[in-house]
């Protein structure tokens, strides 16, 4: 099981915007389409890093300024984990739990954007699967990571 058979399964919606994008614009964008992230790309789709509905909420209550004067750039995060399309959905899973991350960009071998993933996503698509070992659930394996 690879990460584009969960892609052929989610559908791939993914909200891409500009370093500039105003914050508040993103969030009317996450909200309107429930979504938890959005990335951002620059004009080759090459991800420059994400925003996540908890980065703008955070900033929302730290920021005695508000957000309306803030672009993407400044609360995104830069360093973001990727994976190939050819990654095995366990190994995403293990590096969603080393990233403390719920948004794994999925890149192509020029690193231009394909799609995105999320924690529910793997976890869905793991527990679609048949039972992989007699006598041990496939809600074990999937979620046993997370202890």
């Amino acid at each position: 099981m690879t990460i584009a058979s969960v892609l052929r399964q989610n559908g791939g919606d993914v909200i891409c915007v500009s370093p500039r994008t105003p914050v508040v614009e993103v969030a009317r964008l996450l909200t309107r389409r429930r979504l938890g992230a959005a990335l951002v790309v620059d004009a080759q789709r090459r991800v420059l890093g994400i925003l996540s509905d908890r980065d703008i909420l955070r900033a929302v209550a730290t920021r005695a300024a508000g957000i309306a004067d803030l672009a993407t750039e400044a609360l995104m995060t830069r360093n973001v984990a990727m994976v190939a399309a050819t990654t095995p959905v366990d190994a995403a899973l293990r590096l969603i739990e080393e990233d403390c991350s719920r948004h794994l960009p999925v890149i192509d071998a020029e690193a231009r954007l394909v799609g995105l993933v999320s924690l529910r996503d793997l976890v869905r698509h793991r527990l679609s699967q048949p039972e992989p070992q007699p006598g041990r659930p496939t809600a074990q394996l999937a979620l046993g990571w997370m202890h």
